[in-house]
């Protein structure tokens, strides 16, 4: 299993979780080409945030391919396969409000 490791935005990442979004763009750069192409990737890693505890869920990586109407690059998602450290929102807001 060939794992590439993306960060995400909050927003993004939890529509992906809750299986709402199902392909993810990165612009077609130099790093990019390198770093999507370099090995053949089974699945990817995305991450939300920094910290060693950031949500994380690993999600299968169906196919790569070229957007051209985008200009980007499109990861084609299959399902999610795990996920640490996911928060829920509910708990989210009673911490806020208790403080």
């Amino acid at each position: 299993m060939e794992t590439l490791y993306l960060q995400l935005e909050k927003l993004w990442f939890d529509q992906i979780l809750h299986g709402k979004k199902h392909s993810e763009y990165r612009a077609i750069t130099p790093h990019y080409d390198k770093k999507l192409f370099a090995k053949e990737y089974t699945h990817i890693l995305f991450l939300n945030g920094y910290s060693k505890d950031a949500p994380r869920m690993i999600v299968e990586l169906k196919k790569i391919t070229k957007n051209d109407y985008w200009k980007k690059y499109e990861l084609h998602l299959g399902k999610v396969i795990s996920s640490e450290n996911i928060r829920n929102e509910r708990e989210e807001i009673r911490v806020v409000e208790g403080e």
